[in-house]
């Protein structure tokens, strides 16, 4: 699934392992290989973030039994640099996406649930691909993630649309991009928020998905996860 996320692709501007430079043979294949590592980075985030919401129902309809008494939960992605809540009532489940070959290669996940509310918080954290590294926040990168995270989702999801993308820089310096958007999806209208950050050689992805006749606890609920 993620055999794409690994390939051989390059990005003018940044770090490489010794080597990689004799590949770039020209301005112009070094342009065209910077968007096309984009796409890359993008895929490999957004099919397993993605691919987990089309799973969202039956995870849902997995957990009803349980108790909501999850605790209030605190945790981070990029070494606690990104810092995120989790409010009680989510139970933390297995992403199948992420298979062992996925962990193997350092992609990191997680699906919260809440039956309940019939909401999900889904967790990735994947690694750049060829060593690529991004600074605190880059600008470039995070623009090449939001990209191709709209491309991923306006072609997989029925009736899609942007809502909004906002530019937010933490406290601690790290940039962060959150994406708005709507889609059906299982024959149900959601709303979908992606937080979005990069650091050093890894990449993360939050993704808030809620019932589209909740607007107001969604958007709360995405203040309460990154803390604004």
């Amino acid at each position: 699934m993620l055999a794409v996320f690994y390939g051989h692709f390059y990005l003018p501007g940044h770090s490489y392992p010794s080597g990689t430079n004799d590949s770039i043979h020209s301005q112009t294949k070094g342009i065209f290989m910077r968007s096309f590592g984009f796409k890359a980075i993008v895929l490999g985030i957004a099919l397993v973030a993605c691919q987990s919401v089309v799973s969202v129902q039956a995870a849902t309809k997995a957990q009803a039994a349980a108790p909501a008494s999850a605790a209030l939960q605190k945790a981070s992605l990029l070494g606690g640099k990104l810092a995120f809540t989790i409010p009680a009532g989510y139970v933390k489940g297995e992403m199948p996406e992420i298979d062992e070959k996925a962990k193997a290669q350092g992609v990191t996940g997680a699906l919260y649930t809440n039956a309940a509310e019939k909401r999900v918080l889904i967790v990735t954290e994947t690694p750049m691909p060829m060593g690529v590294q991004a600074s605190d926040n880059d600008g470039a990168v995070l623009d090449g993630l939001v990209t191709g995270i709209l491309a991923q989702q306006s072609a997989g999801y029925k009736d899609f649309k942007k809502l909004g993308d906002k530019k937010i820089v933490k406290n601690n310096g790290l940039g962060v991009r959150q994406l708005d958007t709507s889609a059906t999806m299982s024959d149900a209208q959601v709303l979908s928020t992606s937080i979005i950050a990069a650091s050093g050689a890894r990449a993360a992805v939050l993704n808030v998905v809620s019932n589209a006749k909740n607007p107001k606890e969604h958007a709360a609920l995405v203040k309460t996860v990154i803390g604004q």
